[in-house]
């Protein structure tokens, strides 16, 4: 695929190209994380800013399991990937973020970053049988304490005419 960019320097209008080439599982990955990353951390340097503090919190990023499954049913395996951004210097949860990123499989073995769901605790993910991802979340219950939320919370979704829908 070809990007174009336009731009005017000194009176002169210059058109240039660049190939955008289809990205492998871990390129869209990573490139995905580091983009949440630049922004949740920018927004922490700019509250702390604000506040008057000179140490922001400053988040990194892990995945765990990928989930592999035609989900879009175009026979190429689709991928779901657990994200977690924690604090780096002390992650609890109070200073940690959940999603379950969906990567769709092309028919040349590349992927591309389809959509993503939020998640309080870190989300258990199945694929059901008939391709919706299952996300079991826990929330705080009423008297839980700030490490141990224990209500689950179990959410469906499946790919609908290209949007990824909670079904459940």
């Amino acid at each position: 695929m070809m990007n174009i960019k336009k731009f005017l320097i000194g009176g002169i209008f210059f058109i240039t190209a660049n190939m955008v080439h289809a990205l492998t599982l871990d390129q869209a990955v990573n490139q995905y994380k580091n983009k949440q990353l630049r922004g949740i951390n920018a927004e922490n340097i700019a509250e702390a800013k604000k506040a008057g503090d000179d140490e922001p919190y400053i988040y990194e990023a892990n995945t765990r399991q990928m989930i592999k499954a035609d989900l879009n049913g175009d026979g190429v395996l689709d991928y779901v990937v657990p994200i977690n951004y924690c604090e780096k210097t002390n992650c609890h949860l109070t200073t940690h973020v959940n999603e379950v990123a969906v990567f769709l499989g092309q028919k040349n073995k590349q992927v591309k970053f389809f959509d993503s769901i939020s998640a309080a605790y870190q989300p258990d993910i199945k694929i059901t049988k008939n391709n919706t991802i299952q996300v079991v979340d826990r929330e705080y219950g009423d008297n839980d304490p700030s490490c141990c939320p224990s209500v689950k919370e179990t959410r469906t979704y499946k790919i609908v005419k290209g949007e990824l829908l909670r079904v459940h």
